[in-house]
């Protein structure tokens, strides 16, 4: 892991590790502290931590272990303490870079959707879909019309509706990072047709 270390003080703490970008509930993280001192405390978004059930601490204190980290975990940082336990000094921020997502798939349409699913639109009218998902980094967006790709990006447009382009569209989001995948249906039909709801969001 690399970290901006200052050297201005002798004996500075330098912090260390195996990552620092990580899946969020999959990786874990190593880091060490290379210091003379005997009493080190960590602190994890600037909060002083100890070992439980997420990160456990070695005898010596000179090395952490995330067992798994979370979205929010953003930094690390390792100290130095007196033998009376007046604070001394800490190294820089060191940065954690955790992927995530997607968690969901959103679908919003117009005209709105009056069924759950199915957007109900005449031919020659204009239709706006819109896809989006909660990711990082930001997820790649694919958009499948009846079983065949049709388009890339998070927004689909239909100018001027045609018969070819009703039926179901999929909108499938994917992140490399945590290599997972989700998609969202819609289907575009006449009003008439719009009986029952086909939606749902599944992964892959």
């Amino acid at each position: 892991m690399k970290s901006h270390i200052t050297q201005a003080l002798e004996g500075d703490p330098i912090l260390s590790g195996n990552s620092s970008s990580v899946v969020e509930n999959m990786d874990s993280v190593a880091v060490f502290c290379s210091t003379s001192a005997t009493k080190i405390p960590w602190y994890v978004n600037a909060l002083q931590v100890s070992s439980n059930d997420k990160m456990t601490m070695s005898p010596d204190s000179k090395t952490l272990i995330m067992h798994w980290v979370h979205r929010h975990d953003m930094t690390i940082q390792c100290g130095i303490d007196s033998a009376f336990g007046v604070f001394l000094k800490k190294n820089e921020v060191t940065f954690l870079t955790v992927a995530y997502g997607p968690d969901r798939v959103a679908l919003n349409s117009k005209p709105t959707s009056e069924f759950r699913g199915i957007l109900s639109a005449e031919i020659g009218s204009q239709v706006q879909m819109d896809c989006t998902s909660t990711s990082h980094p930001k997820p790649k967006y694919r958009w499948i019309h009846n079983g065949s790709f049709l388009s890339s990006g998070a927004n689909l447009s239909f100018p001027s509706l045609t018969w070819g382009q009703m039926g179901r569209d999929r909108c499938i989001v994917e992140n490399s990072m945590t290599q997972l995948t989700m998609y969202k249906d819609i289907w575009i039909q006449r009003a008439c047709e719009c009986s029952r709801s086909r939606s749902g969001a599944h992964t892959l």
